[in-house]
C-alpha cells in the first residue's frame, strides 16, 4: 500500500514538474513573440547566417507601405567594412524618407547568397506582400568557383521552397540536396516555426550581446581553404579592415598583391549559359516576379575597375557577356536592369567587389532617386 501511494505521489510530482515547465516555455515562447513588434532589432543577416529572416519577415506583415526587400549577397550585407546603420539599403531608406516617402527597406543580403538563395528569399517575402524588390547582381554570383558552385549556400533557405509544384525536381537539379538533408531541414525549420524562443535564438543572441558571427574567421577561413591562401598574412590583413569600420579612403590598398590574384579563377571561371542552372534560376524568380505582380529593380553591383584592370581579373569580353545575359533575361519579363558598376569611385571599395561605408552611401544617393521614381509609378498606377 505505502509503495503504491508513494509511487502516486512520484507520478503526481512528475506531472506537476511537466506542467510547470510547460508553463515556464509558454510565458517564455509568449515574451519572445513580442520582439516581432520591436523595429529595428535587427536589420541585417550577421555573418555566413540567415538568423534576421524570421525577424524580418514578421515585421513585414506589421509595417505600414512601402516595404522593400533588398536581394544580394556580401556587397549589399556590408561585410569588410560597413556597420549594419551604414548600408546602403538603410542609408537609402533614410533618403526615401527625407523626400516624404516612409519606406522600410528589409535587407535580406549574406555572404554568399546565390540564385537559389535569392529565389527561396524571395518566395517567402511573397507571403508578405512587400512593394518593391530590389536585387543587386554581381558577376561573382555567375562563378562556379567555391562557394559559388552551390545554388543554395544558406541550405536551410530550401524550405521556403517547399510548396513549389516541382520542389523535389528543383532541390535535385538546381539546389543539389538529397533526402537526408531535406528531412533535417524540414524538422529544424518546423520546429523553429512553433518554437518562437528557438527561431529567434539568433535574434536574442545579438540583442543580448551586439554581437553575430565573427566576420574575420569567416573570411580568414574563406580565403584560406576556398581559394587556397597558404599564407596567413593576407587573411590576417583582411580581418585586421573588417574590424576597422573608420571611413578610410582607398581600404583596399592595404591587402597584397597574392590577395587579388588568388581571385582570378573566381572571376575566370564563369556559368553564363542562358540554359546553365544560374540563368534558368535568375529567369524562373523573373517568372514568379511577373506572375505576381511584383516589381523587381535590379542593378548590377559597383566594381573596383582599378583592382580589375591592375591584375587582369575580368575580361572586358566577359564583363560584357555578363551584362548581356542578364539583360536579356529581366528585361524579357519587362524589368529596369540599373547599371552601376562604374558609378563608385574606386577609393570607397575595400576590396575589388565590397564598398566601405562612404560607398555604401554613395550606392544609396544613386539607387535613392531609381526606387523613388519605381514607388510613384506604383502609386500612380494604383491610382488609375
Amino acid at each position: 500500500m505505502l509503495k503504491k501511494i508513494s509511487d502516486s505521489i512520484r507520478h503526481i510530482r512528475l506531472w506537476v514538474c511537466g506542467l510547470v515547465a510547460l508553463v515556464i516555455l509558454t510565458a517564455v515562447d509568449i515574451g519572445v513573440r513580442r520582439l516581432e513588434n520591436i523595429p529595428g532589432l535587427m536589420i541585417r543577416n550577421e555573418g555566413r547566417s540567415t538568423q534576421a529572416l524570421p525577424y524580418m519577415f514578421a515585421r513585414m506583415d506589421r509595417t505600414p507601405s512601402p516595404r522593400i526587400v533588398w536581394l544580394g549577397a556580401s556587397v549589399m550585407q556590408g561585410v569588410n567594412a560597413a556597420t549594419p546603420q551604414t548600408t546602403a539599403p538603410v542609408v537609402s531608406e533614410k533618403l526615401l524618407r527625407a523626400q516624404n516617402i516612409p519606406a522600410t527597406c528589409f535587407n535580406t543580403a549574406t555572404i554568399g547568397n546565390n540564385f537559389g538563395d535569392n529565389l527561396a528569399i524571395f518566395t517567402e517575402s511573397l507571403r508578405h506582400k512587400p512593394d518593391l524588390f530590389v536585387y543587386a547582381i554581381n558577376i561573382v554570383i555567375f562563378s562556379n568557383q567555391s562557394i559559388f558552385g552551390k545554388m543554395c549556400l544558406q541550405r536551410n533557405l530550401a524550405y521556403y521552397l517547399r510548396k513549389e509544384p516541382d520542389f523535389l525536381s528543383l532541390c535535385q537539379n538546381n539546389i543539389e540536396m538529397g533526402p537526408s538533408e531535406w528531412r533535417r531541414i524540414f524538422v529544424d525549420m518546423s520546429i523553429s516555426r512553433v518554437w518562437a524562443f528557438y527561431r529567434y535564438s539568433g535574434l536574442i543572441r545579438y540583442v543580448l550581446t551586439g554581437k553575430g558571427e565573427d566576420m574575420g574567421e569567416i573570411f580568414e577561413d574563406f580565403f584560406s581553404d576556398a581559394l587556397g591562401i597558404k599564407e596567413k598574412r593576407a587573411t590576417r590583413m583582411l580581418r585586421n579592415i573588417l574590424h576597422d569600420y573608420k571611413d578610410r579612403e582607398d581600404l583596399w590598398k592595404d591587402l597584397p598583391d597574392n590577395f587579388y590574384l588568388t581571385k582570378q579563377g573566381m572571376f575566370s571561371d564563369l556559368d553564363l549559359d542562358p540554359n546553365g542552372v544560374h540563368c534558368r534560376t535568375l529567369d524562373r524568380l523573373c517568372k514568379a516576379a511577373k506572375k505576381s505582380g511584383k516589381k523587381i529593380l535590379f542593378f548590377f553591383n559597383p566594381m573596383n575597375m582599378e583592382v580589375l584592370d591592375k591584375f587582369g581579373l575580368l575580361e572586358p569580353e566577359k564583363m560584357s557577356q555578363f551584362k548581356k545575359v542578364v539583360l536579356s533575361l529581366t528585361g524579357k519579363y519587362g524589368f529596369d536592369s540599373f547599371d552601376a558598376t562604374t558609378m563608385i569611385p574606386p577609393k570607397y571599395f575595400v576590396d575589388e567587389i565590397h564598398l566601405s561605408i562612404r560607398g555604401h552611401q554613395e550606392l544609396a544617393k544613386i539607387l535613392a532617386p531609381e526606387i523613388e521614381r519605381e514607388l510613384r509609378l506604383q502609386n500612380e498606377g494604383s491610382l488609375k
